[in-house]
């Protein structure tokens, strides 16, 4: 998938919508009630993965990436959201992205300048 933009009101995605397979993206949102909430949230730190693998567990550590999974949340790692989707999404901020917190940029481009 491709271009993909979730707006969130309260915690929950309440509109979607993607450059491609758009279809696939609203069908996966609507499979349960907490399909639509985040279950997981991670910024990629491991300067040693430089490129897609096409695969998620590496994907998702890529420095420089942030991602969320959309849906069941772990609980062995805090999770409550209850749901039979678990979906990582990855966005590569270092070509034109940035991370703020409290107003603060902490990271721009993929670049950490805390």
């Amino acid at each position: 998938m491709r271009g993909i933009r979730l707006r969130f009101e309260e915690g929950k995605v309440v509109d979607a919508s993607a450059d491609s397979e758009e279809e696939f993206l609203l069908a996966t949102l609507d499979t349960d009630e907490g399909s639509r909430r985040i279950g997981e949230l991670g910024v990629g730190c491991n300067p040693g993965i430089t490129r897609y693998m096409r695969n998620a567990y590496f994907d998702e550590k890529i420095d420089g990436t942030v991602h969320i999974a959309l849906g069941f949340g772990f609980a062995d790692m805090g999770g409550t959201n209850e749901s039979a989707v678990h979906w990582d999404i990855v966005k590569d901020l270092r070509n034109g992205g940035r991370i703020e917190l409290d107003g603060r940029v902490v990271q721009e481009n993929g670049v950490w300048i805390v």
